[in-house]
């Protein structure tokens, strides 16, 4: 489990081999395609916390970009597929 702060920190800018071999295989992948190429949003379920509060997010989106992370979200909601 990790603090929302703190994983941001963690995991910004990495690339995709360190994303697996520290948090293992994403619980699902999905991969968007347009002008630039493939995007892939991996989805791991109950991984992040709220800052100062006990309450986990049930979702943490990373994308994926040539192999390295883009974006990194926090949602109660099912990612859009």
């Amino acid at each position: 489990m990790y603090e929302e702060l703190a994983f941001l920190k963690e995991f910004a800018g990495k690339d995709a081999d360190f994303i697996k071999s520290t948090l293992g295989e994403p619980d699902s992948i999905e991969k968007k395609e347009n002008t630039s190429g493939t995007i892939e949003f991996w989805i791991y379920r109950d991984l992040v916390t709220q800052v100062n509060s006990d309450k986990r997010y049930r979702f943490t989106q990373i994308g994926i970009v040539n192999d390295a992370v883009e974006t990194l979200g926090h949602t109660n909601r099912i990612p859009n597929k």
